[in-house]
C-alpha cells in the first residue's frame, strides 16, 4: 500500500502540473541531481506530501540514533516503506552515500531472503504465511493481475509494477508463475 500511495502523489503532481514525465530516473544520484524537471517536481511534491521534510528532519536523530532505527520510526509514523525513509534522508543529506547504499542493499538482500524462505512459497510446517497469498491479499487479485499483465505485454516498467505491488522487481516473475497457477487451482 505505501508504494501505491506514493505512486498516487506523484501521479497527482503530474495532474497538477499538467504534464507527463518519463520514469526511469537514475536512482544513483540524490532527487535534486537528477535529470526530468517534471519528475524531479512530481517526486519532491510526492514525498514532501507524505514525508514533510521539516518534521522529518526534526524526528531524524543523528548521532544518538542508528540510521536503523531512525529509519524505522520514521517509516512507522509517516507510514511509508523503509525505503521511502531511507531515501528522504538520503536526499536531505542526513546520511551519506555509503550509508545510503549499504541499508538499500541490506534491505533487497533481506526481502530475496524472505522470499526464498520455505513458508514464501507455500511450504507447511513453518509456521509462516504465503508470501504469494499475502500479495495479493493486499493489493487485491484485480489489481495485481492487471499489474502483472501490463509489465508482461511492455505497457508498464518492471520497476513501475514492482513499485505498484510493493515487491523486488525479481519477484515479478514468481508471483505471476503463482498467480497462474492459483488461477488453475481455482478452476
Amino acid at each position: 500500500k505505501t508504494s501505491q500511495i506514493f505512486t498516487l502523489a506523484h501521479e497527482m503532481a503530474h495532474l497538477w502540473i499538467g504534464e507527463s514525465g518519463v520514469s526511469n530516473p537514475d536512482y544513483t544520484l540524490r532527487q535534486n541531481e537528477r535529470g526530468s524537471d517534471v519528475e524531479r517536481v512530481s517526486n519532491r511534491v510526492a514525498t514532501e506530501t507524505l514525508v514533510p521534510s521539516a518534521d522529518f528532519r526534526a524526528r531524524w536523530r543523528n548521532g544518538s540514533t542508528s540510521i536503523e532505527t531512525n529509519m524505522r520510526c520514521i517509516s512507522r509514523h509517516y507510514r511509508v516503506s523503509d525505503i521511502v525513509a531511507l531515501r528522504h534522508a538520503f536526499d536531505l543529506g542526513l546520511i551519506s552515500s555509503e550509508d545510503y547504499w549499504t541499508l538499500y542493499e541490506d534491505y533487497w538482500t533481506s526481502e530475496e531472503m524472505a522470499l526464498n524462505a520455505p513458508h514464501a512459497k507455500g511450504d507447511s510446517g513453518s509456521g509462516g504465511g504465503n508470501f504469494y497469498a499475502t500479495v495479493l491479499s493486499r493489493n487485491g487479485r484485480a489489481f495485481a493481475s492487471a499489474v502483472i499483465s501490463s509489465a508482461a505485454e511492455g505497457d508498464l516498467l518492471l520497476s513501475e509494477a514492482a513499485n505498484l505491488l510493493n515487491v523486488n522487481v525479481g519477484t515479478l516473475t514468481a508471483i505471476s508463475e503463482w498467480l497462474s497457477e492459483d488461477r488453475l487451482s481455482i478452476a
